[in-house]
């Protein structure tokens, strides 16, 4: 039987982090590509400030809606509670 000649790729957790932040940028990387076109770079830098203040919002929005949404359960439950008092 012949051995496996596949070569073992090994992943890290920041590599990981990485490819989910920025998947071309992982690539890019990985491969070992160099981009000399800087008007190309300076758009993927404001795409990705733009992406991250896109981020901040939705994170904003989700701990609202946590905090709105404990805050109807909460008033959900003393009114059954008090329901049942009477």
């Amino acid at each position: 039987m012949e051995p496996d000649k596949r070569e073992e790729i090994w992943v890290s957790a920041s590599e990981i982090n990485e490819f989910f932040y920025c998947p071309h940028a992982w690539w890019l990387r990985r491969t070992g590509v160099i981009s000399a076109d800087l008007e190309l770079l300076h758009k993927g830098e404001v795409f990705h400030a733009h992406q991250q203040d896109n981020v901040k919002k939705e994170q904003s929005y989700s701990r609202w809606s946590v905090a709105f949404l404990i805050i109807g359960l909460s008033s959900l439950l003393a009114f059954i509670i008090l329901l049942m008092l009477k």
